[in-house]
């Protein structure tokens, strides 16, 4: 009974969320966009930390990846030391090799002295959208998946486990599809912005569907890699991915520098 109520519950919410959107709850990302992986060498990159999956890293696949999913805690962020500082996390299709991203996740930023927390949705190159209605707070847990349904129709989710809200929506794009990511990342407007001090964060139950079979990160069915991002100019760690735990199907990425 207890289960049921709670899974009633968070259909319920997620319908009125749903409807929300539909109206008034979406605003434009605060000057910033969520862009394809900028590699500098190998397993390094300049905006990215986590892992990626693909049929072939050098060669992909085309139309390959038709879902990905995780869950995460929203990390605390703190100062450091640099007054405006950001970090987004987030699942997502497409990006490796590519230039575009299908991806929603939570953003973490130090603005002028402050936390800022949010949930938010992109199809890069267009423009993102905060959720202005989806509660978030420090240590909620969240789970987040990016589905490929048909059509070049895209269903994109995400739910706070921790306050039994969720939110999908469905967005139509032509993609390659050729990989699945799971990622820390320093946003950019104009340029890679500082990256926010978000101390340790984890991914767990992180798994993808690649031609047609669910797997884990490290299945042997695909490649994976993972990416240390990293100052290319001074070569300086900014975030660091652990090696895979759970079968797989985790990490923790921690933070460096910014």
């Amino acid at each position: 009974m207890t289960r049921a109520f709670t899974l009633l519950s968070l259909l319920v919410a997620s319908i009125w969320l749903l409807f929300l959107a539909e109206r008034h709850s979406l605003s434009s990302t605060p000057h910033r966009q969520f862009g394809p992986v900028i590699r500098h060498g190998s397993g390094k990159a300049a905006n990215w930390a986590g892992y990626v999956a693909a049929t072939d890293l050098s060669v992909p696949l085309k139309h390959s990846v038709t879902d990905v999913q995780g869950t995460w805690r929203v990390p605390t962020v703190v100062s450091s030391g640099t007054l405006n500082t950001a970090s987004a996390i987030w699942v997502g299709i497409d990006g490796s090799s590519d230039r575009t991203v299908e991806q929603i996740g939570t953003e973490q930023d130090w603005t002028s002295g402050a936390p800022v927390y949010y949930v938010w949705f992109e199809m890069y190159p267009a423009r993102g959208f905060m959720l202005t209605a989806f509660p978030i707070q420090p240590g909620d847990e969240i789970s987040a998946e990016v589905q490929f349904i048909a059509k070049n129709k895209f269903v994109l989710s995400i739910s706070n486990l921790t306050q039994n809200v969720g939110f999908s929506i469905t967005r139509k794009r032509a993609a390659q599809r050729t990989s699945a990511e799971w990622i820390v990342e320093a946003p950019f407007f104009r340029r890679i912005l500082s990256l926010a001090d978000f101390g340790t964060m984890t991914f767990s139950g992180c798994t993808a569907t690649i031609a047609g079979v669910e797997g884990s990160i490290n299945s042997n069915l695909w490649q994976n890699e993972g990416l240390t991002m990293e100052n290319p100019s001074s070569s300086t760690i900014l975030a660091q991915p652990s090696a895979l735990t759970g079968g797989g199907t985790g990490f923790t990425v921690d933070w460096k520098h910014n």
